[in-house]
């Protein structure tokens, strides 16, 4: 913050990124009601993540033409993947009751809770330092897929976990809940926008389970869990299922409880896609194709979604983003080799 050439601007709507010709030259916001404009020297660079890029990139006549004319918007480059491909991974819960108080609902007792926290405040220590979840792995439900299909995460809290005490209200109880995650989703939705006013919030569509095969892996998600609860030592952990319910046993009764219980995680990427097709948005430097002066740098920029959680290739996109902008020789291609006995 104390660089001499930086500068935030808190409170502010990016409305539109504004084009001479075939260039990026100026991003124009509102704020405090105020209609202002922004110049740039060199380039505009949207970091906006895979919903509002896309949406910006749409409110400026970028993308596709038929759509932004049926919405009022002059199209100034018709790019047609803007906003499509959208992917997350998939995800699914399930709920087992502990044999016990033995999970982390103890210390959420409120006394307990406000202890830690002025704990963590003083001292860095302590147990809300640390995130519930007890175990997670990387795995193959087919052992002759080339890379593990699904992320799996066990925490001793239950995902309705709250703060609680006697006489003020009660706690969610002592259960473990797992996260079922599809790491390679075949599912594809779209972000598009609602209208051409930029305080109108873009319609996401995600398209959830469309796809056969993410039906598939979350089924067999929920009974490689049942499994994993009924071997010890994790039996000896839980009493009993609680979600979906030992009841639900068929293809259909576990598809049922999957669009009941359906969810992302949090991961959104793909939107603004880097490639050579004609659906790319972005070319291999992260310039939107066909405009000069103009990058993306977020997760939207991933062609197809990374088999596990997106913060590090995020930060590791911005810092080869960084690389190009300021024209670096590009590091050596790295040798890979397999561990002895692999």
């Amino acid at each position: 913050m104390t660089r001499a050439n930086l500068q935030v601007e808190t409170g502010a709507l990016a409305e539109q990124v504004l084009l001479e010709g075939q260039r990026a030259v100026a991003v124009r916001y509102r704020r405090d009601g105020a209609l202002l404009e922004v110049r740039a020297e060199r380039e505009v660079i949207l970091a906006g993540g895979a919903f509002n890029s896309p949406q910006l990139l749409l409110l400026s006549g970028i993308g596709p033409a038929a759509e932004l004319r049926a919405l009022g918007i002059e199209p100034r480059h018709d790019l047609p993947g803007v906003g499509r491909n959208l992917q997350d991974h998939q995800s699914v819960g399930a709920l087992y009751a502990a044999r016990g108080p033995i999970t982390f609902e103890s210390q959420l007792r409120f006394d307990r809770l406000a202890l830690s926290a002025l704990r963590w405040q003083l001292f860095g220590t302590g147990p809300i330092g640390d995130l519930p979840v007890g175990a997670q792995g990387f795995f193959k439900l087919d052992p002759g897929a080339p890379w593990p299909e699904v992320q799996f995460l066990v925490s001793p809290v239950s995902m309705q976990a709250r703060s609680w005490f006697p006489g003020w209200r009660k706690g969610a109880g002592h259960v473990f809940s797992m996260a079922n995650v599809v790491l390679h989703p075949r599912t594809r939705g779209s972000v598009t926008l609602r209208s051409s006013n930029p305080q109108d919030p873009p319609r996401i569509l995600f398209n959830l389970l469309k796809a056969p095969e993410d039906r598939s892996t979350l089924r067999a998600m929920l009974r490689f869990v049942r499994r994993f609860f009924a071997t010890p030592p994790a039996a000896e952990l839980v009493s009993h299922e609680l979600l979906p319910g030992p009841a639900l046993q068929s293809d259909a009764e576990l598809d049922g409880h999957l669009r009941r219980a359906v969810a992302t995680a949090m991961h959104p990427t793909s939107t603004c896609a880097m490639g050579v097709d004609a659906e790319a948005v972005v070319d291999g430097e992260l310039k939107v194709r066909g405009l000069e002066g103009l990058r993306v740098v977020d997760a939207s920029v991933m062609p197809t979604i990374v088999g596990g959680n997106t913060n590090a290739p995020v930060i590791m996109i911005a810092e080869k983003a960084a690389d190009f902008i300021r024209g670096r020789e590009p590091l050596p291609a790295a040798v890979l080799t397999s561990p002895p006995g692999r």
